[in-house]
């Protein structure tokens, strides 16, 4: 048993070192950052009742650092997922995968916002917006899902 438990405690060691490894910037360097906030500033025109939630969010985009994985990783991530984040362990990094280079700008700052809600809210990610069970989140669990945050921006701000 303490074998195992030693096995598996290197295993993940060794996920969290390879992710940190990689080549990083601060989210202000990446391209998509000044999209980012010209749509948080129009998000807190049109949604102004957010706006300490916006103000969260552009603290976080101020402060976060990205990661440029290759996607190679260990532990298994959705194929989907063009990035993610540790809330648990890391409140300032954010961790793209070779999804989020093929994104248009305004993509890639939609990601970056909803990343940012979960390093900055603590948002969770109850349903996606393409997901039917998006459309059925009650209004507390909207405020608490990050895609909500990422759906609120897109739908005012980009359409």
């Amino acid at each position: 048993m303490t074998i195992m438990s030693v096995m598996f405690l290197s295993n993940i060691t060794y996920d969290v070192w390879a992710l940190y490894e990689v080549p990083h910037l601060p989210v202000t360097n990446v391209s998509a950052f000044s999209e980012s906030e010209i749509l948080l500033d129009c998000a807190r025109h049109y949604i102004p009742r957010l706006r300490k939630e916006w103000i969260s969010i552009e603290h976080c985009l101020d402060e976060a650092n990205i990661y440029f994985t290759n996607g190679k990783f260990r532990k298994k991530i959705p194929q989907l997922t063009a990035a993610f984040v540790f809330t648990n362990v890391d409140k300032s990094s954010i961790f793209v995968t070779p999804i989020y280079d093929s994104l248009s700008k305004t993509e890639k700052a939609l990601v970056l916002i909803h990343e940012c809600a979960h390093l900055a809210l603590g948002a969770e990610d109850y349903a996606y917006r393409w997901q039917p069970e998006f459309m059925h989140l009650t209004k507390e669990q909207h405020y608490r899902n990050a895609d909500s945050y990422f759906d609120a921006v897109f739908y005012h701000c980009t359409l």
